[in-house]
Parts: structure tokens; C-alpha cells; sequence
């Protein structure tokens, strides 16, 4: 067989295996290239609903200057409401795992911050969210950025605590210079082991 007739017998096939490399080359790129911009977008937005959280705690303490309570300003409780439901609405977009994660990490940071807000007594008082009434009305603080706010500060039942997967004992047990020099902490974790060991002989 003449080298023309061989190279039309394979020059199709040689073309379609060609055009099929192609195609395949064509759509892993165009697919890196989408993926490559929902990385770079779901980065924009965890970098920006995570400041909204920051932006939400000074808003309510005026830049921390008021934290011990926050003053009971309407407009600071409604603009700092605001942020938190802009920043749900965001985090609610992420498909990017990794940022999904940052996201919630900082969102558990600034969730203990406004936690600490509302340890302070005068929260308990009728008069801190009515104060000074408006006219016809025993509102100050409005009810819907209150509860907002009272919401995200409490603790995240569906929050995976990583602290849950450590063993301190089997940490112990692998590295003991972990407590050299800890005196307190050993004879801490000494005490509870003797509570457990005593209870388990009370059960049994």
C-alpha cells in the first residue's frame, strides 16, 4: 500500500481523533476558566459579607466606644440589623467550599463579640429598648433589628465545633511534654480524671 493511499485511509481518522483533542481542550478550559471565576467571585464576596459583619458590630458600639452596653440609639440598632441580614444573604451565595468555611469562621469570631455585648444588665430592663418614647408609642429600638441582632449573638446550633474532634488525653498520651511545666493545668486535668474515675465506681 502506496503512502497516499495509507494517508487517505487514516487522514479522517487522524482529522476526527484532531477535532475530538480539540473539543476536549476546548471545554476543561472553558470549565477552569468558569471555576477560576467563581473562585475569584466567591472570594469578593466572603471578603465583603465578612466585613459587613465588622461594619454591623461598630455601627451598634460606635466604633467600640460603647460596649458596655451599646447605647440604645434606634438608628444604631437598625443599621447594624441591616449589615447582618446583608451579610446572610451573601454567605448564602458562596459555592466555593473553602470560602463557605472562612465565612462561617469569622462568622462564629464576630457572633462571640456581640455575645459579650449582651452580657451587660441593662439588657434586662424594659427600659433599655423603650427608653424615651416615641409619640403614641412605647417603641424604641426596633423590634425587628433587636431580635435580629439578639439572634446572631446566641451560639449556632448547627455550627461544627472542630474542638469536638480533639481528644486531650489521647494528645497527652502521644505527646506528654505537652504539660511540662504546666503545673496547674496537670493537676487540673488530675481532678477531673479522679471525678470520672469516681463516678464510673458509683455507677458499676
Amino acid at each position: 500500500m502506496e503512502f497516499n493511499e495509507f494517508f487517505q485511509m487514516v487522514g479522517p481518522i487522524i482529522a476526527i481523533v484532531a477535532l475530538f483533542v480539540s473539543i476536549i481542550s476546548f471545554i476543561n478550559t472553558k470549565n477552569k476558566n468558569e471555576m477560576d471565576a467563581k473562585t475569584n467571585e466567591d472570594k469578593e464576596i466572603s471578603e465583603y459579607a465578612i466585613s459587613l459583619l465588622e461594619r454591623a458590630y461598630k455601627t451598634l458600639t460606635d466604633n467600640g466606644d460603647h460596649t458596655n452596653p451599646p447605647k440604645a440609639n434606634r438608628l444604631n440598632w437598625l443599621t447594624s440589623a441591616r449589615y447582618i441580614c446583608r451579610f446572610h444573604k451573601l454567605k448564602s451565595s458562596l459555592k466555593i467550599p473553602r470560602y463557605i468555611l472562612i465565612c462561617e469562621e469569622n462568622e462564629e469570631q464576630w457572633r462571640h463579640e456581640f455575645y459579650k455585648l449582651f452580657k451587660n444588665s441593662e439588657f434586662n430592663h424594659l427600659s433599655y429598648f423603650s427608653g424615651t418614647h416615641m409619640w403614641n408609642s412605647n417603641e424604641n429600638i426596633e423590634p425587628n433589628s433587636a431580635v435580629i441582632i439578639t439572634e446572631f449573638a446566641q451560639w449556632n446550633a448547627n455550627y461544627v465545633d472542630p474542638i469536638d474532634s480533639y481528644d486531650f488525653e489521647e494528645s497527652i498520651s502521644k505527646k506528654p511534654n505537652i504539660l511540662n511545666g504546666q503545673i496547674g493545668l496537670k493537676a487540673y486535668l488530675d481532678v477531673l480524671k479522679n471525678e470520672r474515675q469516681g463516678k464510673s465506681e458509683e455507677q458499676t
